[in-house]
C-alpha cells in the first residue's frame, strides 16, 4: 500500500503542479515555474511547460515595450499635429487642404475670411465650395493642378468684395503619400489688394511724371 501511495504521489504531484501553474499563468502571474522532482515523460512535461512559460513572460514583455513605444510615439504624434495646427491657425495666409477624394479635410480661419468660407466647409467636395460662379477663378486653379498633373500651380485671383476687387495670391501643391500617389493638394491663398494698389500708384505716379 505504501509503494503505492508513492508511486501514486509521483505521478498526480506533477500534474497538480501544473493544473496550479497554469490557471496563475491564465490569471496573469506570467513568472510562475514549476520545480517537482519528476522523471521520464513528467520530466519532459515539466521542462517543456516550464519554457513554454519563460517564452509567454518574454513575449509578454516584448508586447508591453512595443505597447510602450506606440504610446509615446502616439503622443509625439500628437503633440507634433497640435504644433502645426496652432501654427497654420495663426499664420495670415490661408490654407486648405483638400484629400484624395477632392474633399476640404482642413482649413483655418484665414482662409475662411479671405475665401468668404461660411458656413466651414470641412467635409464638403470642392466643386461644391468653389463651383459657385463668384469662386470660379479658384476651382479653375485646382482644376488645372489636376488635369497638367504639375506639382504645383500659381495664379492670382481677382474677387469682387464691397464693390472693389481683392486681390489673392493662390497656389495650389499637390500632396503624395509614401509610396508617391496622389494624396490631395493644398491651396495656400495670401491677400496681396495693399500690394497691387500699391504698385497701381507707382504707376500712377510714373505717368504724372
Amino acid at each position: 500500500s505504501w509503494v503505492g501511495l508513492y508511486l501514486a504521489k509521483r505521478v498526480t504531484r506533477p500534474v497538480q503542479a501544473l493544473s496550479v501553474a497554469a490557471r496563475e499563468i491564465s490569471a496573469g502571474h506570467y513568472d510562475q515555474r514549476i520545480q517537482v522532482d519528476a522523471s521520464d515523460e513528467f520530466a519532459a512535461m515539466v521542462e517543456a511547460f516550464n519554457a513554454m512559460a519563460a517564452d509567454v513572460a518574454r513575449s509578454r514583455s516584448q508586447i508591453q515595450a512595443a505597447g510602450r513605444d506606440l504610446a509615446r510615439q502616439h503622443a509625439e504624434g500628437e503633440r507634433r499635429r497640435r504644433y502645426i495646427e496652432t501654427v497654420v491657425e495663426r499664420i495670415a495666409a490661408g490654407v486648405v487642404s483638400i484629400d484624395r477624394d477632392g474633399r476640404i479635410a482642413t482649413l483655418n480661419r484665414a482662409a475662411q475670411r479671405l475665401l468668404s468660407l461660411t458656413p466651414e466647409p470641412v467635409g464638403a467636395t470642392a466643386g461644391e465650395v468653389f463651383g459657385r460662379p463668384a469662386r470660379e477663378p479658384r476651382s479653375q486653379l485646382l482644376a488645372k493642378r489636376v488635369a497638367g498633373g504639375t506639382d504645383t500651380v500659381a495664379g492670382e485671383v481677382q474677387l469682387p468684395q464691397d464693390g472693389s476687387e481683392r486681390h489673392l495670391s493662390a497656389v495650389a501643391t499637390s500632396l503624395t503619400d509614401a509610396r508617391g500617389a496622389d494624396d490631395g493638394c493644398v491651396l495656400v491663398v495670401d491677400d496681396v489688394t495693399p500690394l497691387v494698389r500699391a504698385q497701381k500708384v507707382a504707376a500712377w505716379r510714373e505717368v504724372a511724371r
